[in-house]
């Protein structure tokens, strides 16, 4: 989907837009689903209301600074698939739902986009704190990881086994989230279950 706008004063809403862009949003709402589907496996219940609407401000902070920290160390990556021609087909591509690497289309600076994911990395681990700070290690791990993953793009296929390891992040967080001591076998089989199941 394009989006026709000038680069020179886009509005307000379509900045937003673009920042949205930037963390694929519509991707990380699914994305959020884990953390709280691994936490009502372990609970077998809903946790307290507190619990919840902290988790969902940390978990949406979490994916949308990890997915724009993506766009980051991809730039250079973006901006030559994009002189290739390599964001043409993206009707059925949902991190293009809005529009796709806008930081390598020109709709953001560097600088904004620096700024919008240290933002909501603050806000994430803020919240991971609160929760449980374990949870804040399972967060730098992930940002960490998802580094290396954007790094390995031209070195390895395997590049994906990263992915699959930053995949399971959150919802190992999300069961730290509602529970301090949680059983290590049932940590074991969720991240098998969700690294394979990728």
């Amino acid at each position: 989907m394009s989006v026709a706008v000038s680069h020179n004063r886009p509005s307000g809403l379509v900045k937003l837009k673009f920042f949205l862009a930037l963390s694929r949003t519509p991707h990380g709402l699914l994305d959020m689903a884990t953390p709280g589907l691994a936490a009502l496996l372990w609970l077998g219940d809903l946790p307290p209301f507190a619990i919840i609407a902290l988790g969902l401000i940390t978990a949406f902070a979490g994916y949308t600074a990890v997915y724009a920290l993506n766009d980051l160390v991809d730039y250079r990556t973006d901006k030559e698939k994009l002189r290739s021609g390599g964001f043409q087909d993206s009707r059925n591509y949902l991190d293009a739902a809005i529009i796709r690497h806008p930081l390598a289309q020109g709709f953001l600076s560097i600088k904004e986009g620096f700024i919008w994911a240290a933002g909501w990395s603050v806000v994430a681990l803020i919240g991971a704190f609160l929760l449980n700070p374990v949870c804040v290690l399972i967060f730098s791990a992930g940002c960490a990881l998802e580094i290396v993953y954007c790094l390995m793009w031209k070195v390895t296929p395997f590049r994906n086994l990263v992915s699959g390891v930053v995949k399971t992040c959150g919802p190992m967080a999300g069961v730290f989230a509602v529970d301090r001591d949680p059983s290590l076998l049932f940590l074991i089989f969720l991240f098998l279950w969700l690294f394979f199941g990728k």
